[in-house]
């Protein structure tokens, strides 16, 4: 473990090391022994994961696509088995998340409830499923396309093809555990659609009031953030759009802590 910085002014130490080391620092914290070996009266531990520009790693979704997952593990991800399983994607109640809108009035969404009403009472109803699979090929529009692949039964999953989920297991933020959740579906020979999910880890069921998404361009550039309001929120979802040759990075940040997650397609 090093020092990395020291803030003189407000007397705040950054260090760097193991993360055995780092937990060993904790341990010590959280026993007050800490204090008694610094001969100073040490207030809190942050712990972030926060990387260098030089440090991030490319996932490449096209290479995940084609169920070579190289990049994604060597970026600390892991491949979900199947993305419909809960935590992954769930449908139902959520006491707070924020969601893309979606018009009730749109041809797509009158044909997605359809389906589903259809599944709801024959889960291996044909025609639902077909207009699923139909929904999910051509939409327009990313909220539909995500429901419409949630709604598919167990016994047509096996039918999704060009789609790969990745997660990653208890991220820290302020001392916070979040999971992270990134899936992607190729939409077209030029564009995949890629749905992002934060939620709580650990014994927490809310993410922390303040945490932001934040969808930066190649540039480094804030192209969008998510909630608007700080708030409780049981989960956060994000979706877009990436094109062929296109990169974009993650930034999962709470307060001055920050991890950033770089893909391209």
């Amino acid at each position: 473990m090093k020092i990395m910085n020291k803030n003189k002014t407000r007397q705040k130490l950054v260090l760097s090391g193991s993360s055995e080391a780092i937990e060993y620092l904790q341990t010590l914290f959280q026993s007050g022994e800490l204090s008694k070996l610094l001969d100073v009266n040490v207030l809190n531990i942050s712990i972030t994961s926060e990387k260098t520009p030089t440090e991030v790693s490319l996932v490449n979704l096209s290479q995940c696509l084609q169920k070579n997952f190289v990049t994604a593990i060597a970026a600390g991800f892991e491949v979900i088995q199947d993305i419909l399983e809960p935590p992954q994607l769930v449908l139902g109640y959520q006491r707070r998340s924020t969601r893309s809108s979606t018009s009730g009035e749109s041809d797509e969404y009158i044909r997605l409830q359809s389906a589903q009403r259809l599944l709801e009472t024959n889960p291996d109803n044909s025609t639902a499923i077909a207009t699923l699979f139909e929904i999910i090929r051509t939409t327009q529009e990313e909220e539909v396309r995500w429901r419409a692949i949630e709604s598919l039964p167990k016994n047509a999953r096996h039918r999704l093809t060009d789609v790969i989920g990745l997660k990653k297991e208890e991220l820290r933020l302020a001392n916070h555990p979040i999971k992270l959740t990134v899936s992607a579906i190729k939409i077209s020979d030029e564009e995949v659609s890629v749905f992002i999910k934060l939620y709580p880890a650990g014994e927490q069921t809310t993410l922390p009031i303040g945490i932001k998404l934040i969808v930066l361009d190649e540039s480094g550039k804030i192209f969008d953030q998510v909630p608007n309001e700080d708030e409780e929120y049981d989960e956060i979802k994000y979706k877009l759009i990436c094109n062929l040759g296109e990169i974009f990075s993650v930034r999962v940040a709470l307060g001055s802590d920050s991890i950033t997650e770089s893909f391209s397609f």
